[in-house]
């Protein structure tokens, strides 16, 4: 069960969207020098500037490193929509309240 997205709740989301480092992000599965690899974030396509690493050695490692990877254009795209959805839902409840003004009007 998930929580509800309260206006609380959403500036928390939106704070840490901001406080992370800018994306786009990458899920990038690196060869390392004992013939492993392992599958980090980054930051840039070349590998060069890490976010995180995944050392979890199974099959839903990439995964979850892309799923790690595309929240950080995910999240703030979904922030934006659950905004844009609740202004409109305040709309419309106010277009509501003055249609029932002006039924009780006349």
């Amino acid at each position: 069960m998930t929580n509800p997205i309260t206006p609380f709740r959403l500036a928390e989301i939106e704070e840490r969207c901001e406080a992370a480092t800018y994306g786009p992000w990458y899920a990038i599965n690196i060869v390392v020098g004992d013939g492993g690899s392992r599958t980090g974030i980054y930051s840039n396509r070349n590998a060069s500037n890490s976010i995180a690493y995944c050392f979890r050695f199974s099959d839903d490692i990439v995964p979850n490193a892309s799923f790690i990877a595309h929240a950080r254009q995910d999240l703030p795209d979904c922030h934006a929509e659950i905004k844009r959805l609740q202004d409109r839902i305040a709309e419309i409840g106010l277009e509501r309240d003055i249609a029932l003004g002006e039924l009780e009007a006349k």
